[in-house]
C-alpha cells in the first residue's frame, strides 16, 4: 500500500509531535531524577551543599556510600555472566543442528568479546542500572559484506 503525499505528511507530523512529546517528558520528568541519582552516586559537592547548606559552609564532607556499594556489587555480577568458559550457550533443536549450534555459539562469543568489547559494555550497563535505577543497552546487528570483483 502506497501512501499519498497528504497521508505521508500527516503521518510525519504525528510522529514528529510524538517525538517532541517524548523529549519534553524526558527533559521535565526523567532527566531531573537521573541527574539527582547521578549526583548521589558521584558524591557531588554541589548536591551535598544544596542538601545541607549550613553543614557545607563548615566542611566538604560527602558520602561515597552509593558509589562504593555499586562498585562492590559489580564484580560478582560480572563473574556470574562472564566468569565461565562459555558466556553463550546455543543448543540445536535436533541432533543435526548440533554442529551449526556450536558454530553459532563461537561466532556470538567472538562478536561479544572481541569485536564489541562486550565485557566493558556490560559493566557500564550494570553500573548504570545499579546507580541510576535505569540501565539501557542498545543492541543491533550491523551486516557488513566484502564484495570481491
Amino acid at each position: 500500500m502506497k501512501l499519498g503525499k497528504k497521508q505521508r505528511d500527516r503521518v510525519r507530523s504525528i510522529v514528529l509531535r510524538d517525538i517532541e512529546r517524548a523529549n519534553d517528558y524526558y527533559e521535565q520528568k526523567v532527566e531531573p531524577i537521573l541527574k539527582g541519582r547521578y549526583d548521589v552516586y558521584e558524591a557531588s559537592k554541589d548536591f551535598y551543599s544544596s542538601k545541607f547548606p549550613k553543614l557545607s559552609e563548615q566542611t566538604d564532607l560527602v558520602s561515597y556510600d552509593m558509589w562504593s556499594t555499586v562498585q562492590w556489587a559489580i564484580p560478582p555480577i560480572m563473574s556470574a555472566f562472564f566468569g565461565g568458559d562459555e558466556i553463550v550457550n546455543i543448543v540445536g533443536r535436533e541432533a543435526e543442528d548440533a554442529k551449526s549450534g556450536e558454530q553459532m555459539k563461537k561466532l556470538i562469543q567472538y562478536q561479544i568479546l572481541k569485536q564489541n568489547t562486550g565485557f566493558v559494555t556490560f559493566k557500564h550497563w550494570c553500573e548504570d542500572a545499579l546507580a541510576l535505577e535505569l540501565g539501557v543497552l542498545k543492541c543491533y546487528w550491523k551486516r557488513e559484506t566484502d564484495v570481491e570483483e
